[in-house]
């Protein structure tokens, strides 16, 4: 029997999930009050269709989901705010590091499975990184790394303050 896929969200990304999965089932009962009056290869039905596959498609993914806790998010990066300097680019850059059903890279939102979120976990901050993208490899500055979720930062400095 093959290994199911884990799929990791954090507590906002599963809402968002359920979200939008009430809004797929609200908009296809909506529909579906027009698709019997609907020839069967019209635009209504295969909206429907499609309407269709993307609600089994996130139900897949709520029903194969994991709620990251603080130290399972800690060990996988999810949930670091990270600013960097790409010298290509020339001006700092800032990422937000969530899950891969949640990660929107046009948004700055991105894969902790993602080769930048990768590279930088457990890195210093001003440390300078060697990075291999789809596009080739690339040296990068990590200029800040702070986690947004969780009070991690708080804890961090709280257990600084001990040793």
């Amino acid at each position: 029997m093959p290994e199911r896929e884990m799929y990791y969200l954090t507590e906002e990304g599963a809402r968002q999930l359920e979200q939008r999965i009430g809004e797929i089932r609200a908009k296809m009962a909506e529909d579906a009050k027009w698709l019997t009056n609907s020839p069967a290869l019209s635009a209504p039905i295969e909206d429907y269709y499609h309407s269709q596959l993307e609600l089994n498609r996130l139900l897949a993914i709520q029903k194969q989901a994991h709620i990251v806790n603080q130290e399972e998010a800690q060990k996988l990066g999810i949930g670091r705010r990270i600013t960097i300097l790409d010298p290509e680019v020339g001006e700092p850059e800032e990422f937000v590091v969530l899950s891969s059903q949640e990660s929107k890279p046009s948004e700055g939102i991105i894969s902790f499975e993602s080769p930048l979120a990768m590279a930088t976990l457990g890195r210093e901050n001003g440390e300078v990184i060697e990075i291999t993208t789809p596009s080739g490899r690339q040296q990068i500055t990590l200029l800040q790394t702070n986690w947004i979720f969780f009070n991690v930062n708080d804890e961090n400095r709280d257990q600084e303050k001990r040793n």
